[in-house]
């Protein structure tokens, strides 16, 4: 097995990519982890660690060009010796089985739809973000590639989370829903109304409408929506928990010295629950029903985020993740045809 890594793109440098990469080839023997970048910049980080090229699990492709966090989408097209582009274009022409990328969404996305195609019976491409719920936790698509999306996306969406939910995190049976403004059927607009229709003849756990509390009470296991609420939400949700810890900090720092000390007792309990809203947590993001297997990791991403996105790359080539979408939202594309 091969796994492509860009190795540039991230907000911190190759730095947290090469300790990543090198602390998850030690547990990993036989899968080579092919890093895309500047030879010279990779080397060097490398070398820190005591590692090489020479190493039989890593390999260099060699590329000139990044695109930064900042660039917009047509830079893809312009910086075509990119470490994004040659990333795509390795998996394109089977020379990784998989591939990550913790540097810009936007280029990522568009290089690996431009590149790869969509599966043969999905529309559109959906970014599978997983966050904390109750207990365990939960996959919420789309979070951002698609803004404009149609019922048929929705419940493609449902299929392909769904897939990876089970077959990636392990989810029996994942229990997937879809974001609504109430509970009830019949809610909300003409977009979830028709997706609502198509999911209950989809070949998944379909529980019916959600609301935006049930992300976080473990009470679904996948929720689907359009792009753009997903987007929103999830940039709501990281200001809600940013401001939280603020006014927690804020609170001791200001209630005197027994509270300082109460906290200090409770920090092991505060790092646990932090934990579970850090995204090194769960690694790469998918980028469910494009023609192969991409993974997107957050750009500040850790060295643990980076070997987790590696470890979930892995286990989406063991199970041929893109061959179970592709039959899967076929079926229920069939059933669609047949209903006409």
């Amino acid at each position: 097995m091969r796994l492509g890594i860009d190795a540039m793109g991230s907000d911190n440098g190759c730095t947290p990519i090469v300790l990543g990469v090198a602390d998850w080839i030690k547990d990993n023997k036989g899968v080579i982890v092919v890093l895309v970048g500047n030879r010279d910049v990779i080397l060097g980080e490398l070398a820190k660690y005591g590692l090489s090229d020479d190493n039989e699990q890593i390999e260099i492709l060699h590329c000139t060009e990044v695109v930064d966090m900042g660039d917009k989408f047509e830079v893809i097209k312009k910086k075509k010796d990119s470490s994004i582009n040659r990333l795509v274009q390795a998996l394109k022409e089977g020379n990784v089985d998989a591939i990550i990328s913790m540097g810009n969404t936007t280029a990522t996305v568009g290089a690996a739809t431009l590149g790869l195609r969509h599966v043969k019976g999905v529309r559109r491409s959906g970014i599978s973000v997983t966050i904390p719920s109750g207990d365990s936790f939960c996959m919420v698509c789309d979070m951002g590639a698609s803004v404009n999306c149609k019922p048929k996306h929705l419940a493609d969406y449902g299929i392909m989370a769904s897939i990876y939910s089970s077959e990636v995190l392990g989810v029996s049976n994942p229990r997937v829903g879809i974001l609504n403004v109430g509970e009830e059927r019949g809610k909300g607009n003409t977009l979830v109304n028709e997706a609502f229709e198509l999911l209950e003849k989809a070949p998944v756990n379909f529980i019916g409408n959600v609301e935006g509390c049930d992300m976080w009470n473990g009470s679904c296991d996948v929720i689907v929506c359009d792009g753009f609420v997903g987007n929103a939400m999830l940039k709501c949700a990281e200001g809600v928990v940013r401001a939280t810890s603020g006014w927690i900090k804020s609170a001791i720092m200001g209630a005197g010295i027994f509270a300082k000390l109460g906290a200090y007792i409770a920090k092991p309990a505060f790092r646990v629950a932090f934990a579970k809203g850090d995204s090194s947590t769960y690694g790469g993001m998918p980028l469910l029903g494009i023609n192969g297997i991409c993974l997107i990791g957050h750009g500040s991403a850790k060295p643990l985020g980076v070997y987790n996105a590696l470890k979930n790359a892995k286990q989406c080539v063991d199970v041929d993740l893109t061959r179970l979408i592709r039959e899967q939202t076929l079926a229920l594309q069939e059933k669609i045809e047949e209903n006409k």
